[in-house]
């Protein structure tokens, strides 16, 4: 398979950049990956999918994927993924109805940060894009100029047409149903905490001190993890999108 990106390059430093293939898909199964070949360690949004297009579709290059109304996922460089590590996508146009899925894949496996998207529609040719922006403002890729002068700075993802070996998707399919399953409790006892009229005190397994409660009062026991700070963290932003379940 053959996905000869353009423009080849992301110039712009302070908007994103986006790079679409020129070869798209509306039915079977493909796979293609991206290697972060991003030097810096600082933070880089990168946005993964396709974007829908026909002949007479207008994009915007210099806009993110969501903008141009693509499907896929958002991974941050030097949080989610790092220098070195292989993203997978995996678009599956094989069913019979007029939806597809995407999966994603870090190193083979599957990520938490990377949920599958559902129910794309196959009513136009889906081509492999992602965007890339600076969460500091600076160059996306090739060698640009800092604004004030400095170190050149270079920014690279290389994409792999033919990978040697496909993933396992159904052990993708297993973690990602077990993840969701997890986060299920969890999303349901902090809508419930979060829409009483009392207080909420939450407590974990290390509490020690005595607890004052009034009536009306909820009592949310969390074992805090990156999930739980990140589903809360959501659901006080009112966007429970990303963790909705089943």
């Amino acid at each position: 398979m053959s996905l000869l990106f353009s423009p080849q390059t992301c110039t712009s430093p302070d908007t994103p950049s986006l790079l679409v293939s020129n070869k798209g898909f509306s039915s079977g199964i493909h796979y293609w990956e991206l290697v972060d070949e991003i030097a810096s360690s600082d933070g880089v949004e990168l946005k993964i999918g396709v974007l829908p297009r026909s002949l007479d579709a207008v994009i915007n290059l210099h806009k993110s994927l969501d903008s141009n109304r693509g499907f896929g996922c958002t991974l941050i460089h030097g949080r989610n993924v790092h220098a070195g590590d292989t993203i997978g996508v995996l678009l599956d146009l094989s069913s019979g109805s007029s939806t597809g899925k995407l999966s994603f894949f870090v190193n083979g496996q599957f990520r938490g940060e990377a949920l599958s998207v559902v129910d794309i529609p196959k009513n136009r040719a889906l081509f492999p894009a992602f965007s890339l922006q600076s969460q500091h403002g600076q160059p996306q890729q090739g060698q640009q100029q800092q604004p004030q002068g400095g170190k050149t700075r270079e920014c690279h993802i290389q994409v792999r047409e033919e990978p040697a070996k496909l993933p396992n998707l159904e052990e993708h399919e297993r973690d990602e149903r077990a993840f969701l399953d997890s986060c299920r409790t969890e999303i349901l006892a902090r809508k419930i905490a979060f829409a009483h009229t009392g207080s909420t005190l939450e407590i974990n397994s290390l509490v020690s001190e005595d607890l004052k409660i009034n009536k009306g009062d909820a009592i949310l026991f969390v074992e805090r993890d990156d999930m739980a700070n990140n589903v809360s963290n959501s659901i006080r932003k009112g966007d429970l999108s990303q963790w909705e379940c089943g």
